[in-house]
């Protein structure tokens, strides 16, 4: 016998019965996931939060760091997150503090401007943080000329 659904677990049924996005997704929207949690938290899409900065907010040496990484990804040398490249910036993960491999001190000595990127993204609640030419300096970062 399948289990009872409850009153929110059918709407959301109902809700999403016909939508194009749970189809492509399996199911994934409204399927197997609108459940909850084992603490009845309801679950759904991993929402995530990005932090634009302006490219002006990283020194010339952090620039290159970021370029090498994002080529070399498997190199776990060096305090540097992931970095992904794209035509104008990067995109770069934001460490948890918790992060083993990835120490705030090591860091901060090695490339500050990464370092004020990733304590500003953090205190946003970011986990990436997308960098771009063209993107609004902010007024709470340093900015450099390269």
């Amino acid at each position: 016998m399948p289990a009872a659904r409850s009153p929110r677990t059918t709407a959301v049924a109902a809700e999403h019965r016909d939508d194009p996005f749970d189809r492509a997704l399996g199911g994934q929207r409204a399927g197997a996931r609108r459940d909850g949690d084992s603490a009845g938290r309801p679950r759904g899409p991993v929402i995530l939060k990005m932090l634009e900065l302006s490219t002006a907010h990283i020194t010339a040496h952090d620039a290159t760091a970021l370029s090498v990484k994002a080529n070399y990804p498997d190199d776990t040398d060096g305090p540097l997150p992931r970095v992904i490249a794209h035509e104008y910036g990067w995109l770069m993960a934001v460490p948890a503090r918790d992060n083993e491999d990835l120490t705030d001190g090591e860091l901060a000595r090695e490339y500050p401007s990464v370092h004020a990127a990733v304590t500003y993204a953090r205190r946003a609640g970011c986990q990436w943080v997308y960098f771009d030419r063209d993107a609004e300096e902010d007024e709470n970062l340093p900015a450099y000329t390269w």
